[in-house]
């Protein structure tokens, strides 16, 4: 009645109709890494590329800076010389104590020797076709998937392998990277898609798609004596059909205004779960 703006509860937040229905800005494209996090709950995989962190999270900066130096061990760059500059270019970015930073720092040198050695003793028999390799292939009506390779190698036979580099220390169980969505979507690209001007790209007409053999995770962040790994085989047709069949369900949450909130695994350490209903 005394005329504060925002005092009557008519203007309250929440308590009238949405300030807007109108779909979110997307592209009709979804990433292989966005994939799963879509399936969990596209709530989460929505609104948490929205909440604003000060400072980037160590574990981040420390994988983009490992698929920085596979990408340039990747493209003939010395392997000393790619370390030297992957550390000094961790050590531009530190402002922890002197002794967590002298930790971390042997921490990433060990992670990229064993990427090193992980490439020296295994990729012998492969051929690479290209480090962090753009795709853009049309999966789908209305749907494509969209993103990067860590790398694409062929086999003998003419097969295509893609290697996905993981820095965390933990691996993943052989039986979940026969189910693992990222690697389940570069098959379904490849299935799709053609090698043009160094990038995987739609196909001619009368092109037909890349043969694959499968797909590689990469651990060298593993304590164990070799670098782990763990291989997903190809998939038949009917498992990719079925795939493929779920995309463009995502790209309608991915758009919104209504996003779906799904109980899964990650609840407890969601970091917007204080708005999940």
């Amino acid at each position: 009645q005394a005329g504060v703006p925002g005092a009557d509860p008519a203007e309250w937040w929440t308590t009238t109709a949405p300030s807007t229905m109108e779909p979110l800005p997307t592209a009709p494209a979804l990433s292989p890494s966005r994939i799963e996090g879509l399936l969990n709950c596209p709530l989460r995989e929505v609104i948490q590329r929205l909440v604003a962190e000060e400072d980037t999270p160590a574990a981040l900066t420390r994988g983009t800076l490992a698929h920085a130096y596979l990408e340039a061990v990747g493209r003939g760059v010395d392997t000393q010389q790619a370390k030297d500059l992957t550390i000094a270019a961790w050590d531009q970015v530190q402002n922890d104590p002197e002794w967590r930073v002298a930790t971390e720092r042997e921490s990433l040198a060990r992670l990229l020797d064993r990427t090193s050695l992980w490439l020296t003793q295994s990729r012998s028999r492969m051929t690479l076709v290209g480090a962090e390799l753009d795709l853009d292939v049309a999966v789908d009506e209305g749907v494509r998937i969209r993103g990067r390779m860590d790398r694409l190698e062929v086999d003998e036979s003419g097969d295509h392998w893609v290697v996905d580099l993981k820095t965390g220390g933990q691996a993943v169980s052989q039986s979940a990277a026969q189910q693992h969505v990222q690697l389940t979507a570069y098959q379904l690209a490849l299935r799709n898609g053609a090698l043009h001007d160094g990038r995987v790209t739609d196909l001619a007409p009368g092109e037909e798609g890349l043969p694959v053999g499968g797909g590689v995770l990469v651990y060298p962040g593993t304590k164990t004596k070799e670098v782990s790994t763990r291989e997903q085989a190809a998939h038949p047709p009917e498992v990719l059909e079925e795939f493929a069949s779920l995309l463009p369900g995502l790209v309608r949450e991915l758009r919104g205004p209504t996003l779906t909130a799904r109980i899964n695994d990650g609840c407890e350490r969601c970091p917007v779960r204080a708005i999940c209903p």
